[in-house]
């Protein structure tokens, strides 16, 4: 999860293997961390989001923060027989076990969720790699074409709602003006991107990297303004 977490995001498909790589993690702990790599949590509130915090190995130094839109619910598992922690559900109820992420993350690897994908693949092909990918995960044939579409559908049309704070001291593209030491990334893709330089004296004051990302993407605390 955590090297899906490190490469650079650029199309809708990115953020899709990183949430499909997630759901069994908070399935099973709600929060994971990774040999001191960092920490994925879930914000629930007025607005549905996962945020992702990397930090150095070694030193513990913050270095990203991301978050996009989280498209499900999640609720306490209840049951103490089962070893989940957590039930993630969609909007209509339907329960996304691990054999239908695993399904999900089947056609993501063959690259179903790509934008560059290839013409030629017809909407019958499409659905040949789909009942194939069902086949080979779900044996007893409990779930069905229409329960994956369903889900399907739901990742290719929300919103990711993309946001990503960077300490960047790469010094080949460090500039005061253009690439601060400190900013934030605005959306992924090369087209819609763009970049707001953070004051470093602000930035580096602890409540930033303890509760700062999560508070502006929290609806309900203090908006953050700008001085434009």
């Amino acid at each position: 999860m955590f090297s899906l977490a490190n490469k650079a995001i650029r199309e809708k498909s990115d953020i899709i293997n990183i949430l499909l790589a997630t759901l069994p993690e908070i399935m099973l702990e709600g929060k994971s961390k990774d040999n001191n790599l960092g920490y994925c949590e879930i914000l629930i509130g007025k607005s549905s989001r996962i945020i992702f915090t990397l930090q150095n190995k070694d030193s513990g130094q913050i270095y990203k923060k991301f978050s996009f839109s989280f498209p499900f619910q999640i609720e306490r598992q209840t049951d103490s027989t089962l070893l989940t922690s957590w039930i993630i559900k969609d909007k209509n109820g339907l329960e996304i076990s691990s054999r239908l992420i695993s399904i999900l993350q089947s056609l993501s690897k063959d690259q179903w969720f790509a934008e560059d994908i290839d013409t030629s693949d017809e909407a019958l092909v499409f659905y040949d790699h789909l009942l194939e990918a069902i086949k080979n995960v779900d044996l007893d044939l409990s779930i069905d074409d229409t329960m994956v579409w369903h889900l399907i559908r739901r990742l290719f049309l929300f919103e990711p709602g993309y946001l990503r704070y960077d300490l960047d001291d790469d010094e080949e593209r460090l500039d005061p003006i253009y690439h601060p030491l400190h900013h934030l990334d605005i959306f992924f893709s090369n087209k819609a991107t763009f970049k707001i330089g953070l004051i470093k004296e602000e930035i580096e004051k602890s409540e930033w990297y303890s509760s700062g990302f999560e508070n502006l993407l929290d609806l309900e605390s203090p908006c953050y303004f700008l001085k434009v």
